[in-house]
């Protein structure tokens, strides 16, 4: 490029920063970014959470709080996407405390958690059976959209680790509404989710769903289902 004299875009920056932060390569984002700043591009909001997402993909939270600081100090405050790649990276290390620190002090300040902020606390917090909060937080999202698909692989599986038939069914029926959007990691999240409330003819469809998108289920996954057939389980009773 340069020696075609062709600059790079920021759309083009943009791009690469965006695929090295879904993969946690923080060197080539730090890269990224770094080139950006010297070549006299301004770092937007977007730019930053992105930089945020690969340390939090990294697993390196202190390093992602480092640079939402720093973009703080630049005068830029923090949207409701950058702050779910924070709290998801606080998230990673199951550091709610530090989380819950930082939404309090952004809420002086008149943040004010969105969809994506809440999307994130909504599958921290059922991961770890806070179902009252979790329900509190989800009448938030609802109040101000159309809860992310996300969410509901969430509630599918807190409800169904915590045997609730009724609220696991629900969730379980919009997501089969919409099993052309989901992605693998979702689906094994649902089968094992079902596996573990023992649901198993449920897991096993959901299983075979996944399978005709595509996907291949991993081995542990397989192997859980297969022990879990073996055991005469309950299923999620289906109504129209």
């Amino acid at each position: 490029m340069e020696g075609n004299d062709v600059k790079p875009t920021r759309e083009l920056y943009m791009q690469l920063l965006q695929a090295f932060a879904s993969s946690g390569q923080v060197d080539a984002a730090q890269r990224i970014v770094n080139t950006m700043r010297f070549a006299g591009i301004q770092l937007t909001i977007e730019a930053y959470a992105f930089l945020i997402e690969a340390y939090s993909q990294a697993g390196d939270p202190d390093q992602a709080r480092g640079h939402f600081d720093h973009m703080m100090t630049t005068g830029l405050k923090p949207d409701d996407k950058c702050t779910a790649c924070m709290v998801a990276a606080y998230a990673k290390k199951n550091f709610l405390d530090k989380a819950l620190d930082l939404l309090l002090k952004l809420e002086k300040d008149g943040f004010e958690p969105g969809i994506e902020t809440n999307s994130v606390l909504v599958d921290w917090l059922g991961r770890l059976q806070l179902v009252e909060e979790v329900e509190l937080l989800l009448k938030k999202i609802e109040e101000i959209g159309e809860p992310p698909l996300q969410v509901h692989v969430s509630l599918c599986d807190m409800y169904s680790m915590a045997k609730n038939e009724h609220k696991a069914r629900q969730a379980l029926n919009v997501l089969e509404g919409k099993k052309n959007l989901l992605k693998a990691d979702q689906f094994e999240r649902i089968v094992r989710g079902l596996l573990a409330g023992g649901f198993s003819s449920d897991a096993k469809r959901m299983y075979d769903v996944m399978q005709q998108q595509g996907f291949s289920p991993s081995e542990q996954t397989k192997v859980i289902l297969t022990a879990a057939q073996s055991i005469p389980r309950p299923t999620l009773q289906r109504r129209n």
